[in-house]
């Protein structure tokens, strides 16, 4: 990894599915790799052991200075062509730094090999993969150690089956593209969400709302909290994001509830923000 003073690295891993005649799409949320509690993220529900072919494992680290996140570098193994369930494999790839106007896809000119310009000299990510198949249970029971101090991260969306008891109460917001004046200091701009719940109030008296408790999740494995703060994309006008996270809320509170966007200047020196 590239050695980075005085701030933290944040380190996320997802799966991508990349078609021949489609674009790239996610099929899971990420999973926190959180060194040493948590080094491992299970995925769940593939569903199809035939699209390993085209099945990437992308990594997404981050800068945390304390007062905000921006994206720092990427890294890429895959496809998984021919992999088979048995002994772990393993897999090594470079990372590549990212350029804040690049980063939201990154991933894509990795996989056509139009990212040597942003190659991080002396990087090294290593990782081994191990393909688990059966009923959910059953590999639990015969894959503990596997599980003990693991992040189980979620298919986005159902798999091809749904099972009896398979019950989901999830929203997937991502937030994409912003566009800015280039007047004065709008361009280093932290979003964040907040879930606004409408409350229950006597007949004829005004509308009560209040903040939702811990309906975010910024990925598996983190907790979850009552605020998603997204990335800082540093002096940019018109920031791609393409950050996708998960909200939980209680399907009785979900009627009349609604999301509030804020938006941040944030100054690109280390802990100052306005």
């Amino acid at each position: 990894m590239p050695k980075v003073d005085e701030e933290d690295l944040e380190i996320f891993v997802s799966l991508l599915h990349k078609g021949s005649n489609i674009a790239s799409s996610f099929l899971s949320e990420r999973g926190s790799l959180n060194f040493p509690q948590q080094p491992t993220v299970v995925f769940m529900n593939i569903d199809n052991v035939g699209l390993c072919s085209n099945l990437f494992a992308v990594y997404h680290v981050y800068k945390n200075s304390g007062t905000s996140k921006r994206p720092f570098a990427m890294g890429m193994i895959g496809p998984f062509t021919g992999i088979k369930c048995g002994p772990a494999r393993d897999f090594e790839s470079k990372l590549y730094l990212a350029e804040n106007k690049d980063f939201h896809h990154l991933q894509d000119l990795i996989a056509k090999n139009s990212a040597s310009k942003n190659l991080c000299p002396n990087s090294r990510l290593a990782v081994s993969v191990q393909l688990l198949q059966g009923d959910p249970a059953v590999v639990r029971q015969d894959n503990q150690s596997v599980f003990k101090n693991s992040v189980e991260a979620r298919k986005i969306g159902f798999p091809n089956v749904i099972l009896p008891g398979d019950v989901r109460n999830d929203l997937y917001l991502t937030i994409e593209q912003g566009v800015f004046e280039r007047t004065g200091k709008v361009r280093n701009v932290e979003v964040s969400a907040q879930v606004i719940l409408q409350q229950q109030s006597a007949s004829g008296a005004p509308l009560l709302y209040s903040t939702s408790d811990d309906c975010f999740v910024m990925a598996a494995g983190l907790d979850s909290s009552n605020r998603a703060v997204f990335p800082v994309i540093y002096h940019a006008n018109n920031p791609m994001w393409m950050e996708t996270v998960r909200l939980h809320i209680p399907i009785e509170q979900f009627a009349g509830s609604h999301i509030r966007f804020e938006y941040r200047h944030c100054s690109s020196k280390p802990k100052s923000r306005v």
